[in-house]
């Protein structure tokens, strides 16, 4: 079998291929550089920030009003759910919190025009005003939803979900003695004249109550059964399944059709003398080969390319050849160069990603560089010995995101929690720390990279190994969406007019 291939490089295995092993060739070359990546479900940065020149300005005004309005009075709920009225207060709060999140600057000269625009990512709204009414209902239908459901599985708001909330309460009281204002005139000038201290604490901590909740125990209930998981490993094997493989590369300097012809007689003459024997390919190889060629295939295994992911590889036919279902040990074939030297593949052996995947937080310290382009290692550094200081656990790092939220939202730091980290996915300092043979709960750490600064966590070892945690996350997330489009339907919302009223897009 014989394919062309348009391009010299060999393949890459973006994340597990070992960087420093050389192709064997007549005349040894280096492999192509492999780019470490990282991944996990990371906060938005860069969020817009209030204008605080403004806010001083209208804070006062609007405290002025809310008072002489005769703002004590009950205001009309704007939004009913399930047959629940939603307060005024908690409504506006949530509105403004989602708006803000979005990357809306409320004090912005043109929000107001901005949200009397037409919305045309979907016709279902007429403005973005609409757009974002109907996604923060969304959203507190989602909180509505998942309360109820962990309290009728026996769960309940922890001290920690307050805590949470204090810690951004005490973001926003940073914020408000920035402006020489009190925490309450802060609050009622960005969410809501109806908003106060205590909407602000009991609303955030019924919201990462359910958050907490739909991340973990919801999780765990909805967890696939054995048979679901291995239909669904059947049904997307490469998802979850890693191969090992040999390759070598044969090409002579001289580029001539005879050289050509004489490298692919090599080829195919080795496949034979192999025998099906994936262990005899070096041995079969070496007899063609001389000086530091011949010796490094003198070493067993030393063509081995171990644990690769279908995701891996940059060369899309030398992937298909190796996933085919019908693929067996010992299997072997030729592919072509731009010049028509042969590549052999040899198919070891494949298998299910075996891995113990690691629960970890990461607070990643972006160092932000000057006009001339110089960066402060040292603000930075002191950031993250702040940070490393303050982790005691895991919930730590929720406090730690709101308590430093300004960081957040200026992009110089990036909080991370990754649930399924496997040796590969993050920089080899980061990973070795983090799949340490004794690495426990609690430990945590600082790790250096280019002037980045990583406090890095340490939660558990996955009991399962890697296919079926993965496969189970597929799964249950499934679970999840279907038994949140069934409760959706049973908690429909409303909205008031009357209520609205009284929500103010800019408090």
């Amino acid at each position: 079998m014989s394919e062309n291939i348009n391009n010299d490089n060999l393949p890459v295995a973006s994340e597990t291929i070992d960087n420093s092993r050389q192709e064997v060739v007549m005349e040894l070359e280096d492999r192509s550089g492999v780019p470490e990546k990282s991944s996990g479900k990371k906060r938005k940065s860069g969020l817009a920030l209030v204008i605080l020149g403004i806010i001083v300005v209208l804070l006062a005004v609007v405290a002025t009003i809310f008072y002489d309005a005769g703002g004590k009075e009950k205001l009309e709920s704007p939004l009913t759910i399930h047959g629940k009225s939603i307060s005024s207060a908690d409504f506006s709060f949530m509105y403004h919190y989602t708006m803000i999140e979005e990357g809306i600057d409320l004090f912005a000269s043109d929000t107001p025009a901005l949200l009397d625009s037409p919305y045309t990512d979907d016709d279902k709204y007429s403005s973005y005003r609409n757009y974002f009414l109907d996604l923060t209902a969304q959203k507190m239908q989602e909180v509505e939803i998942l309360y109820d459901d962990a309290v009728a599985n026996g769960y309940s708001i922890e001290n920690k979900h307050f805590e949470r909330a204090e810690a951004y309460i005490s973001w926003l009281k940073s914020q408000a003695d920035k402006l020489g204002v009190s925490l309450d005139t802060y609050i009622k000038g960005v969410y809501g004249s109806q908003v106060d201290e205590q909407t602000v604490l009991k609303y955030l901590a019924k919201k990462y109550f359910a958050d907490d909740y739909s991340n973990g125990a919801k999780l765990d209930i909805l967890s696939a059964s054995e048979e679901q998981a291995l239909e669904a490993y059947e049904n997307d094997r490469n998802s979850y399944d890693l191969v090992d493989y040999k390759i070598l590369r044969i090409t002579y300097e001289q580029r001539e059709q005879a050289f050509v012809d004489t490298a692919n007689l090599h080829a195919q003459q080795i496949i034979e003398a192999m025998g099906g024997d994936p262990s005899k390919f070096e041995s079969s190889a070496a007899k063609y080969f001389s000086g530091t060629a011949k010796e490094q295939l003198e070493i067993p295994d030393s063509t081995l390319v171990a644990n690769c992911r279908f995701s891996d590889f940059t060369h899309s036919d030398f992937r298909d050849w190796l996933f085919g279902v019908d693929r067996n040990p010992g299997d072997a074939t030729v592919f072509s160069d731009r010049d028509g030297f042969p590549i052999i593949l040899v198919f070891v052996q494949r298998q299910k990603l075996s891995q113990h995947l690691r629960d970890v937080y990461i607070a990643h310290i972006v160092s932000v560089a000057d006009e001339e382009g110089n960066k402060s290692i040292n603000t930075t550094q002191s950031l993250a010995q702040e940070i490393y200081e303050y982790i005691d656990d895991a919930d730590s790092f929720s406090e730690a995101e709101n308590l430093y939220n300004t960081d957040v939202l200026e992009g110089r730091l990036i909080i991370t929690h990754s649930q399924m980290t496997y040796p590969e996915q993050y920089n080899e300092n980061i990973s070795n720390w983090i799949f340490d043979a004794s690495r426990e709960l609690g430990n945590k750490t600082i790790i250096e990279i280019d002037g980045d600064f990583f406090v890095i966590y340490f939660v558990k070892e996955s009991e399962k190994t890697e296919w079926y945690d993965r496969v189970n996350s597929f799964v249950r997330m499934n679970n999840y969406r279907e038994f949140m489009e069934a409760k959706s339907e049973e908690y429909t919302y409303e909205f008031d007019e009357n209520g609205l009223s009284a929500i103010r897009d800019v408090p």
